[in-house]
């Protein structure tokens, strides 16, 4: 069986759409990523703090509820 190789014409096609998917990361990528900790950090302050500091593993313990004696 042959190796396919790519055409010249398709690996220009390819550099020319991941150059303008690397351009929007470098663009975007920051403002999307600060965007996406604010709404992390909005919807825990909505949430039930119980739920979400549950999960942090030291911390968890503060909320362990002990069993009556």
């Amino acid at each position: 069986m042959d190796k396919m190789a790519l055409s010249p014409r398709t690996a220009k096609s390819l550099r020319r759409t991941l150059q303008t998917t690397l351009n929007f990361a470098r663009n975007w990528g920051r403002p999307i990523a600060t965007y996406g900790v604010g709404v992390a950090i909005l919807a825990i302050y909505f949430i039930d703090w119980r739920v979400a500091v549950t999960r942090i593993p030291f911390y968890r313990r503060k909320f362990m509820e002990d069993a009556p004696h």
